[in-house]
Formats: structure tokens, C-alpha cells, sequence
């Protein structure tokens, strides 16, 4: 799933909000531990962190979203700009 955060724009191939509740259902059923997912995140790219920060708080994870370090700004509106029709 991280590699897909971080390559969106290359690997994901159907509209932004159905594959945003795709990654939610993921981690709802159970087939990826949003914990795992946090952890492992520390060393991914700021649009990485970005996107799963507001992945995790959408599903309202917001203990485990604050354990991501958050991007500066300008990575963090470019990370989430295609997912704002997602939403």
C-alpha cells in the first residue's frame, strides 16, 4: 500500500475515490494493520505520510495518524491535491 501512496498518479488505475475506499476497506477488514502501516511509514516520503495520515484519519485512527510525522505544508497540499475528489 505505501508504494501505491507514493505512486498514485502511476499505479492506480480507476478514480481516486473509489481506490481511497479501496485502501480503507483494506485496512478495515483487516488485511493491512493500519499499526504495521504507521510504523513502516517513517521512512516513506513526505507525500507517503501525507496520504496515510489522512487515510488513517478518515478512518478515524487519529492516535496512530499523529505517530506519522507530518510533511512540511507545500508536500502535504501537493500529496493530498488528488485526493481531494476523493473525499
Amino acid at each position: 500500500m505505501l508504494e501505491a501512496l507514493d505512486q498514485w498518479e502511476r499505479t492506480v488505475e480507476v478514480p481516486p475515490g473509489e481506490a481511497w475506499e479501496r485502501f480503507r476497506e483494506l485496512i478495515r477488514s483487516g488485511q493491512l494493520r493500519a499499526a504495521h502501516l504507521a510504523r513502516s511509514s517513517q521512512t516513506e516520503p513526505g507525500k507517503v505520510r501525507a496520504r496515510l495520515r489522512a487515510l488513517l484519519e478518515s478512518l478515524g485512527e487519529h492516535a496512530l495518524a499523529k505517530q506519522i510525522s507530518m510533511p512540511d505544508r507545500r508536500t502535504t497540499h501537493s500529496a493530498l491535491a488528488i485526493l481531494r475528489s476523493a473525499a
